[in-house]
């Protein structure tokens, strides 16, 4: 099936929310004013559309966000030129293991390169540890810069430096 990655407009407020369920074992929960936070402020909010059906989503800001999470705190404060901060990428359970993460993660490299942006900013649970996103960051060419105790866990925040085209 043809896989499509496009702009998250208001109409899929259901289907994001949808694949937001299916995936709070790693992502935080949305509510209404989240989301409308989110369409606001994200430099990148794409969907990833699988024939007709949406399957994920990764939402991202700015370095000149307005955003208040401690962990996008301190990558403006330690990341000296601009940035993407990856603040939630989810794929439906029955979806994952096929690429689109990848191909959302490419996506936002294209647009940070694009854009002028040095980085690709994240943060990882590191207590309790997720594997599965730890490895999948690693292989992308994350490599983490600090641990931070956080919510009453810890988190791994990672960077990604990119070559920006000339």
């Amino acid at each position: 099936m043809k896989t499509v990655i496009r702009d998250v407009i208001l109409g899929d407020k259901d289907t994001i929310f949808q694949v937001n369920r299916d995936s709070l074992s790693g992502v935080s929960a949305f509510d209404d004013e989240y989301f409308a936070t989110l369409m606001r402020e994200c430099a990148l909010f794409r969907g990833v559309v699988v024939g007709q059906a949406i399957e994920g989503y990764v939402c991202a800001l700015s370095h000149q966000a307005t955003y208040d999470g401690e962990e996008f705190a301190w990558f403006r404060d330690h990341l000296a030129d601009g940035f993407l901060y990856i603040d939630q990428i989810a794929i439906r359970r029955r979806s994952r293991g096929q690429g689109l993460g990848r191909a959302l993660y490419q996506d936002m490299e294209t647009y940070a390169r694009e854009n002028g942006l040095s980085a690709l900013a994240c943060e990882v649970n590191y207590e309790p540890f997720n594997a599965a996103s730890q490895a999948f960051h690693r292989q992308f060419g994350f490599a983490e810069v600090v641990r931070m105790p956080i919510r009453g866990l810890v988190v791994s925040l990672l960077t990604k430096p990119l070559m920006l085209r000339t």
